[in-house]
Parts: C-alpha cells; sequence; structure tokens
C-alpha cells in the first residue's frame, strides 16, 4: 500500500467516525454493552422502520443497530444499522472491513484497522443481542452458544461465498444457531401448534396444517423459520441466498408481520428431535 492509499483510507476512517459521533449526538444511539471483544446488536421494538418485502407482501421491522468495537472512535465503538452492517462490513482476506459497492478504495484493510480482524483469537469473541425501549437497554438472554453461532454466520460471508452457500435460507439460518444440521425438511424436530414459544426457541410459519411427516400431503405448507427472541419479535433471515442474486438478509419482526410477508396463519414452535444430527452446511461445519 503505498503513501496516497494510506492517507486516503486514513481520511475514510475520520470521515466515518465524524458521522458516527454527529448521529450519536443527534438522534441517542448508544449502547450500555459495548466491549472490546463484543459486537452488540440493539434492537428497538417501538420504532418500526425496517422495511420488507417478500413476493409483493409488506410490513416492518423494529431498528436494529450494530456496534462494532473500535478503539479510535470516542465511544470505544462504531455503529450501522443491521441492514448495513451485513451489505456493507464484509469478511475479505480475513479481514473484517468496511466498503462500499463499486467504488474502488471504498475499503479499510487490515494494515489500517487489524481490529476488524475476526480470525484475532482475542478480538470479537461473541454477538450480544439487546433490546432498547426509550432509555432503558436490556441483554436479551439467548442460550451462549446462540450468540457464538450468530458471530460465525456474520463470520461466513455469504455474499461473497453465493456458489457455496446456494440456497442457504430461513430454515438453514435456524438450524444453524440451533444446532441441527441442514434439511429440507421439518422432520426432525417436534412440532406443536399455535403454542407460545420461549426465548431462544425455532418458530415454523405455515399456510395451514400440516401432515406429518411434513412433506407428505400436507394441508398446509411451511413458508419461513424463526427464532424468537422476546418481546413479540423473532430473528430470522428473510429469503434464500442464490448464486445470480444478493444475498437476503437476517433481520427482526413480529409474528404477525412474519405472517403477511409469508401468506401464513399458523405457527408451530418446533424442538430439535432427539436424534438430530450436529448443524453442517454441505459436509461442512461452520
Amino acid at each position: 500500500m503505498n503513501y496516497r492509499e494510506v492517507n486516503c483510507l486514513k481520511i475514510i476512517v475520520t470521515l466515518i467516525l465524524a458521522q458516527n459521533i454527529v448521529l450519536c449526538q443527534k438522534v441517542g444511539i448508544s449502547t450500555s454493552f459495548s466491549d472490546p471483544e463484543t459486537i452488540v446488536i440493539q434492537v428497538s421494538p417501538d420504532i418500526l422502520i425496517e422495511e420488507e418485502t417478500v413476493n409483493g407482501n409488506k410490513a416492518y421491522g423494529p431498528r436494529a443497530i450494530v456496534f462494532v468495537p473500535f478503539k479510535e472512535s470516542p465511544d470505544g465503538f462504531l455503529f450501522f444499522t443491521l441492514k448495513e452492517f451485513q451489505i456493507r462490513l464484509k469478511v475479505l482476506y480475513n479481514s473484517w472491513v468496511i466498503g462500499k459497492e463499486n467504488i474502488p478504495g471504498w475499503v479499510i484493510r487490515k494494515e489500517i484497522m487489524p481490529v476488524f480482524n475476526l480470525e484475532s483469537p482475542n478480538i470479537f469473541s461473541k454477538v450480544r443481542v439487546t433490546s432498547k425501549v426509550k432509555e432503558k437497554e436490556v441483554i436479551i438472554d439467548l442460550p451462549f452458544n446462540y450468540n457464538l453461532r450468530l458471530l460465525n454466520f456474520f463470520k461466513q460471508d455469504i455474499e461473497h461465498n453465493k456458489v457455496k452457500f446456494h440456497r442457504y435460507d430461513c430454515q438453514s439460518f435456524t438450524r444453524q444457531l440451533v444446532n441441527v444440521e441442514s434439511a429440507w425438511s421439518c422432520d426432525d424436530f417436534d412440532l406443536q401448534k399455535n403454542k407460545e414459544p420461549a426465548v431462544g426457541e425455532v418458530v415454523v410459519l405455515t399456510t395451514g396444517e400440516l401432515n406429518f411427516p411434513c412433506d407428505e400431503n400436507p394441508k398446509g405448507t411451511v413458508r419461513h423459520w424463526a427464532i424468537y427472541v422476546g418481546d413479540n419479535l423473532y430473528l430470522s433471515k428473510f429469503g434464500a441466498t442464490t448464486e445470480n442474486k444478493g444475498t437476503n438478509l437476517v433481520g427482526f419482526m413480529d409474528l404477525e408481520g412474519m405472517k403477511k410477508l409469508f401468506n401464513c396463519r399458523l405457527h408451530y414452535v418446533a424442538y430439535p428431535g432427539s436424534e438430530s444430527n450436529p448443524w453442517m452446511w454441505n459436509g461442512y461445519e461452520y
């Protein structure tokens, strides 16, 4: 990297920091749970601004802000919306970099920001999900391994590995978080209709009643998989990754919003079966 590139990247870092500082002061975006090893995903259930559209159906999810540790920032972090985090922050050359589509130079390389190297053993060891309403922020008490698996999901860099992760969808994402092998059926789960889920449990949305096994002439079909995180909010991936299209992103939404998006009437709480295998994708563990 030559002198001009270094100066250019330093200017970009400065601009991003300035933007973050102004927004923090203007709209009060902050978190009480940031530390040098933890990426914080903060959900605001009372601020419904994240639009999702599936097959012409539209619904809104809550604001979700991601706080990324960055020691050069006065607050100790940079922040992005969850969508920006997935679209603009990508894992390249074993580094966490900030990029902007089709504009050469909009990359902060590990030579400038080694803190963004996700592969370092002592950096970014976990993801923490919180809920913030007005000024009160609390930790969403997901099972500990869910947070680690969520970090691993981001590190997979599906956007740059569309061939490897072709057809990785809402079911794949859910199975990865609960550590159940990838499959295109729900037969390795025990389903209970219209039961209230507990935090961390899997929910399957359907167009109607299911027969069992799930793929034997059901009256309804499974349209969506999600994980309940509390406050009537669910974490899921809105669509499949394909080789020819952009990656559909992970986000939060309430049950009614998801039913509207996917034309569903019922939901089932899905419990991994006693004989289910641990998570693998096309023969690989992640």
